[in-house]
Formats: C-alpha cells, structure tokens, sequence
C-alpha cells in the first residue's frame, strides 16, 4: 500500500508529453541504427547486389570477399600500426608535459602562475594560424615526419586547465605540508606523492 500511494499519477498532458518523447527517440533510434546496420549487412553482401540496390537491410548474396580482401591488403596492417604508435606514444609525451606545467601551476607558491595560465588560457581561443603553423613546422624540419604528430598533440590548453584544477581540489594542503616537513622536494612529492 505504501508504494502505491508514493506513485504518482500522470494526468493526459504528462502522457502526451511523454509519448511523444518516446516517438522523437524512436525516431532518432532509426536515424541513427540504420546506417550502421545497412554498412554491417553491405560488407557481408556481394557487391553487385548492393550497388544495384538490391539490399536494403539484410544481407543479400552473403560472401566474406569483402573481409578477405581487407586483411590481404598489406596498407590496412600499417594503418593499425601507425594508430597504435600515435596512440601509445602521443598520451605518453602528453601526460610527461601536461601533468608538470598542471601541477607548477596548482601550486599556491608559484610565482607568475596567474600570468601563465592567462596565456595558456588565450591559446585555447586563438591559435597562430595555419600558415604560420606550417612555415614553423617546415623551418623546424619536421613535415612529413611521425614526430609532428605527436608533438602537435602533446600540448592541450583545456588537459592543461583539467589537471590543474584536479590537483588544487583534490590533493589536501595539509599533505603537501607534512611532505614538505618530511624532507620531499617539489619533484619528488609529485612523484611518489600526487
């Protein structure tokens, strides 16, 4: 009895409200799952069929020739490689400069702090341009290079601004104080300690 008298009872407009609510999600549902479907089923399809139109939804002419010429194309194995690189390499010179400048600057005791983050803040709204960017690229002799990549990567104002805000809040003064009187330098309250 208890549960039923806290259940609340939905008048005509809050049903119309919300059965409308489930039409619209229905609908974006639709939008959103058929193109992936439709590419799922087109890879298991023979080509002809589908570039006749002949399948819409379901498979037609089911055939993995697709697949295996995929895997045979040596490009495609490169590819997977590069992304792993780029991927493993990139967050790892990210985090080795953004988690330092992050901290420097949630430190109370930095001076300048202000001033930095205020540069750092105005290079998340304007950025140098693209010509500048490449005649820098180009005089450092890095086009066409793995390196660039990463290196355009390494630096983000917005991880930045996140790392530093997560440092002052969620790290207590009082544990960096008592490190301090531990004998912990700066470096190694970083460390071992954050």
């Amino acid at each position: 009895m208890k549960v039923m008298n806290k259940l609340k009872y939905k008048n005509k407009a809050d049903l119309l409200f919300d059965s409308v609510n489930y039409i619209l999600m229905f609908g974006v549902l639709i939008i959103v799952l058929y193109p992936l479907i439709y590419v799922i089923s087109a890879s298991f399809s023979d080509p002809y069929k589908v570039s006749s139109g002949e399948m819409w939804l379901l498979p037609k002419g089911f055939t993995l020739e697709g697949y295996k010429r995929l895997f045979n194309y040596n490009e495609i194995w490169l590819s997977y490689l590069n992304t792993i690189y780029y991927t493993v390499i990139g967050i790892a010179f990210n985090l080795a400069v953004t988690l330092p400048c992050a901290y420097s600057l949630s430190r109370k005791d930095f001076q300048g702090r202000g001033l930095i983050m205020l540069i750092i803040i105005i290079t998340m709204f304007f950025s140098g341009g693209l010509i500048p960017s490449y005649i820098n690229i180009n005089n450092l002799n890095l086009i066409n290079t793995r390196l660039i990549i990463i290196i355009g990567g390494a630096t983000s104002a917005y991880n930045i601004i996140v790392s530093r805000t997560f440092f002052s809040t969620t790290i207590p003064n009082e544990l960096q104080e008592a490190s301090k009187i531990d004998g912990c330098s700066n470096w190694k309250l970083f460390l071992k300690i954050v």
